[in-house]
């Protein structure tokens, strides 16, 4: 790493020469407020604002000069990636083994982690790059699958990782994720991408096919589905506004045995 490769970065400014210089990797996010590096005797340092813990330090306040991060300290880091949005921020690293440590605020159940947990659930899968979007986190093995995580909370209060494998007959050997879409490049040079609107709009779909199989009297008939643009209409049984008290009450009163 280069020392002017550094220098070239405010936020390093006021840092000593002497660790500027022993920096191996450094990654610089936030809109340039935080950072985190790596220096040669494989020791994780962060350096900044630390919004939303971003920094792995344990809480949420300034660290104007560089701190350790013991959690992540030789496990040889070779890899940080980060996204922020308006109600989260969250930060990924891996190392030489393809382990991967998370932390941060996790959208959308404001899952809290102020230290760098490891997601064990990944540790056979040989990862090679994290992505993060404002709806989606990819990650991307050495023999090119991608998987999806899903964060959440658990009993204990601590973050884990759901984690499901994206269906590509195609070998990947990059993936990519924004703010509106994700994509994938293949060996081949194929881009292979996908906007959420249309997965939440497949989501709804599936969610609405399960309408068809609901028969009671005291449910609404569902007909049909279809999108027009941005709009998605569905089809169900027309009932008068002086029906519609009854049809409530007869819900309310309906006993499932």
């Amino acid at each position: 790493m280069s020392f002017y490769s550094v220098e070239k970065f405010r936020i390093f400014s006021d840092i000593d020469t002497t660790i500027k210089r022993s920096v191996k990797l450094f990654y610089v996010f936030n809109a340039g407020k935080n950072a985190l590096f790596v220096t040669n005797d494989d020791l994780v340092y962060g350096l900044g604002d630390n919004t939303g813990g971003c920094l792995g330090l344990g809480h949420r306040d300034p660290s104007p000069t560089p701190t350790r991060i013991l959690n992540l300290c030789h496990k040889r880091v070779n890899q940080f990636t980060s996204f922020s949005g308006f109600t989260h921020i969250i930060v990924f690293a891996i190392t030489a083994d393809s382990h991967v440590y998370s932390w941060g605020t996790v959208h959308p159940d404001n899952c809290i982690s102020l230290v760098p947990q490891e997601i064990s659930n990944l540790n056979n899968k040989n990862i090679t790059q994290i992505c993060c979007g404002s709806e989606r986190i990819l990650a991307l093995t050495t023999d090119g699958q991608v998987y999806e995580l899903t964060g959440y909370k658990d009993d204990d209060h601590r973050v884990r990782y759901q984690i499901a494998k994206v269906g590509s007959k195609s070998v990947i050997k990059s993936i990519y994720c924004g703010s509106k879409c994700s994509c994938a490049v293949t060996t081949e040079g194929q881009v292979l991408g996908r906007e959420y609107a249309s997965l939440e709009k497949n989501k709804l779909l599936r969610e609405v096919q399960t309408l068809q199989t609901a028969e009671s009297e005291y449910v609404v008939k569902y007909y049909n589905s279809w999108d027009e643009g941005k709009y998605f209409y569905i089809q169900m049984e027309y009932i008068e506004s002086d029906n519609i008290e009854k049809f409530v009450v007869n819900c309310s009163q309906t006993k499932v045995t």
